[in-house]
């Protein structure tokens, strides 16, 4: 089955502008609150109480789409989706998934049915390791070798031991492809180009497209992001040009 990355769209008749969002409203302190949505106590972890959220403010000529990635405090490597968007993701099965309530300021309005995507389980295990190339990384920029990894079991081992190893070290994954077999239509990815991949399969990708979800442009998951935006490339040939 082929799986595509949800990405933020680029075309400016659907966005409006490409970055939607440059701004927040913070009701507390974001470096000091522990309930804050992306404190350590929070973010990627499953959690018993509603966390602090932040406010996007879309700026001026953006468009108010149903998936929005705004990369600011607040939603750091997490998407802001709409309800009718949460509402069809919540009934792919995956369990790994909780949302939170994060208001939109569009044209000086609020709007109070957008919500915060924060995961806390993801699904390394469906990686085909066999295809993808794994990477040492320093300082995130660097390769410095490949790892002979076959299987999720290596995969964990060598990751072991470079978390063990520490800063300036990670693991990177490239040319994502997913085992044949598997059968949820939402996946959540991470150590991955951008950090974290939010992988739609062909019948989910059907179905946000015939629902009318806005936002969202579907990258093969084994593309990388240069591949995706080479001039002439796959993402203009299906969006147009940026």
């Amino acid at each position: 089955m082929i799986f595509y990355n949800l990405r933020e769209s680029l075309s400016r008749k659907v966005a409006g502008k490409p970055v939607q969002v440059e701004f927040a409203e913070y009701p507390c302190d974001v470096w000091e609150d522990p309930k804050f949505i992306d404190h350590a106590n929070v973010s990627f972890k499953k959690v018993h109480f509603e966390p602090i959220t932040a406010k996007a403010i879309l700026v001026k000529k953006a468009k108010l789409t149903d998936y929005i990635q705004p990369g600011i405090i607040g939603y750091r490597k997490k998407p802001l989706v709409s309800g009718k968007l949460k509402s069809i993701l919540e009934i792919t099965g995956n369990q790994g998934l909780q949302f939170h309530r994060s208001p939109v300021i569009y044209q000086g309005n609020e709007i109070e049915d957008y919500w915060v995507l924060n995961p806390f389980l993801l699904d390394m295990d469906t990686i085909d390791f066999s295809k993808a190339r794994v990477y040492v990384m320093e300082r995130t920029v660097t390769k410095v070798e490949q790892l002979p990894i076959v299987n999720f079991k290596d995969y964990e081992r060598e990751k072991k031991a470079v978390d063990d190893r520490g800063y300036p070290y990670s693991i990177y994954i490239e040319n994502v492809h997913i085992l044949d077999g598997t059968t949820s239509d939402f996946l959540i990815l991470e150590k991955v180009q951008g950090g974290v991949m939010y992988l739609a399969s062909e019948r989910l990708k059907q179905h946000l497209e015939a629902e009318g979800i806005t936002g969202i442009e579907f990258q093969p998951c084994n593309l990388s992001l240069n591949e995706w935006l080479a001039q002439g490339g796959p993402r203009e040939k299906l969006y147009g040009k940026i």
